[in-house]
């Protein structure tokens, strides 16, 4: 399991590479977790609860095979090295053309 405690938080690159890789995923219920993997991709816990904390790596570990699997098929239609390629390509694409940079 991986466990990722945050008080606050962007786009985590930690938690992606853990998803990538299967895990079952214990994190803090904060907005930008929640908001992108849901409750049935993720385990999460109350922050500033240890027995909040101890039930969710419990869970996590029981319900590895199926969260795990949800996890890693979410990133991948969602994350992909590719959707993430093109993603920064149009953005840059993006600025230059407002900059009136010419890009070939």
């Amino acid at each position: 399991a991986f466990l990722i405690p945050s008080r606050s938080e962007g786009l985590s690159l930690a938690f992606l590479e853990a998803a990538m890789m299967g895990s079952s995923i214990v994190c803090s219920r904060i907005p930008s977790f929640t908001s992108m993997f849901g409750d049935a991709k993720v385990t999460y816990f109350k922050l500033g609860d240890i027995n909040s904390l101890a039930c969710a790596i419990d869970l996590a570990i029981n319900e590895k095979k199926s969260k795990g699997k949800a996890v890693l098929d979410y990133v991948n239609r969602n994350y992909s090295n590719d959707l993430m390629l093109s993603g920064y390509l149009d953005l840059y694409k993006k600025l230059c053309d407002s900059k009136g940079i010419l890009i070939k």
